[in-house]
């Protein structure tokens, strides 16, 4: 039988115990460390109470590992993702393929940081044993619809949120503007205000105007986007 899953974000324990209480069917949660989402940080005990509230009500925990890595920090990721496993958290949401290859107890989600935008780059990482793939942001109802058809992973898209004129894990716009990178938390992600201000530039330079990040509001098409297949909904 489908099933949708609504996913919610929890910045800390307090949200994941609102998201549960207003009826999520899963939460994702930032650990201490390696989370795109630096001000959003968790330590273990934290994530392991909001485990348990969660599955008391039958409500999944995905923790966010979805920056990429330097080689010296690849123990200490692997000892952080073992340590939420043992937390009780359902899957990791990963964007650096190393640890794939760590042989991990726990489902992995391929981040959206991974930019999935093609039926091929879909089927690829669920053929290299990822449980759900986490869609780019900026996909049309087709090509989300092309992508369920491709692939016998999960299949996860955003319905709200921000969205920007690049695409997430492959925009390097903040980085060449500013020293932060919106692949590397310890550096900050996005520089939302730099892509604020390369927009407005780029908009007077053509004579039009443009403004990003926008958000993505997709609430008119859920009806459309139930009729897929293995899908996710944040």
């Amino acid at each position: 039988m489908k099933r949708l899953e609504l996913l919610a974000p929890a910045r800390d324990y307090a949200s994941a115990v609102a998201a549960v209480d207003a009826g999520a069917d899963a939460i994702y949660i930032g650990g201490a460390r390696f989370g795109a989402r630096h001000a959003a940080a968790n330590s273990v005990d934290d994530i392991r109470r909001a485990a348990e509230y969660a599955h008391l009500y039958g409500v999944r925990v995905h923790a966010t590992l979805n920056t990429l890595l330097y080689d010296d920090e690849l123990a200490a990721a692997e000892r952080q993702a073992r340590e939420l496993v043992a937390a009780g958290v359902d899957a990791l949401i990963v964007q650096d393929m190393a640890l794939r290859r760590m042989s991990l107890p726990v489902e992995l989600h391929a981040s959206t940081q991974t930019a999935i935008r093609t039926p091929a780059e879909a089927a690829f990482l669920g053929n290299a044993g990822f449980a759900r793939v986490i869609l780019e942001r900026a996909l049309s109802l087709d090509e989300i619809r092309a992508i369920c058809r491709a692939t016998t992973a999960e299949v996860e898209c955003f319905v709200h949120g921000a969205i920007c004129v690049g695409y997430s894990g492959q925009c390097y716009l903040s980085r060449s503007m500013s020293a932060r990178s919106g692949n590397r938390p310890l550096e900050v992600f996005l520089d939302t205000q730099a892509a604020l201000d390369w927009g407005k530039e780029q908009a007077e330079k053509a004579a039009f105007e443009q403004e990003t990040p926008a958000e993505v509001y997709t609430l008119e098409e859920v009806r459309q986007l139930l009729q897929l297949v293995r899908l996710s909904h944040r």
